[in-house]
């Protein structure tokens, strides 16, 4: 049964609120000086560059799509989004398959599966570019960020697939952003 709106709480609830309020007043209330020194420290602290490793690693999203996992470095990726409506691109060449809208604007949406046939409908996507979104690539998961070492990076098969730049253990495709940016960005203007 649910309680009565506005029903006055047990003598343990109140117990439990009074040794909560009795700890904060214990904590040493802070300056402003002191409350803006903290808070410089903490903005240094994060906007501080990573140590010298930083050439030896590089920051990834790891996705599926197909049955394949694919990586994409984090500095192209501008937003991991849901579009709730991809149409079919007629006339198309794959990976250009479908267009959405992402923040009021028309996107093409590229999709790494080869195989299978493309029906419009919701999709998640990876919005990928530098200064403004260029195109988005459809997945089926977003399995979330990663910071691998470029040492576990590998040269891919010659398999006539130019969009991968590298291959890692697990196995994973790392995807060159760059020319994926470069082959859409035109088709922007």
């Amino acid at each position: 049964m649910a309680e009565p709106a506005g029903r006055i709480r047990d003598a343990a609830f109140w117990s439990d609120v009074r040794a909560k309020l009795d700890l904060l007043a214990e904590t040493p209330a802070r300056s402003p000086d002191s409350a803006r020194r903290v808070l410089e420290a903490r903005a240094h602290e994060l906007a501080r560059t990573p140590a010298a490793d930083t050439a030896e690693h590089i920051e990834v999203v790891r996705f599926s799509r197909g049955g394949e996992t694919f990586l994409v470095e984090t500095r192209s990726v501008i937003a991991v989004t849901y579009m709730a409506r991809v149409a079919r691109l007629p006339g198309s060449h794959p990976p250009a398959r479908g267009l959405g809208v992402f923040r009021g604007d028309l996107l093409i949406v590229a999709d790494l599966r080869i195989d299978g046939e493309w029906t419009n409908g919701a999709r998640k996507v990876l919005v990928l570019g530098r200064d403004e979104p260029v195109v988005g690539l459809v997945a089926d998961s977003i399995a979330g960020l990663e910071r691998l070492p470029t040492a576990t990076l590998h040269a891919p098969a010659q398999d006539g697939s130019s969009l991968v730049r590298a291959v890692v253990d697990g196995p994973a495709s790392l995807l060159d952003t760059d020319l994926l940016l470069r082959n859409f960005s035109g088709s922007r203007q």
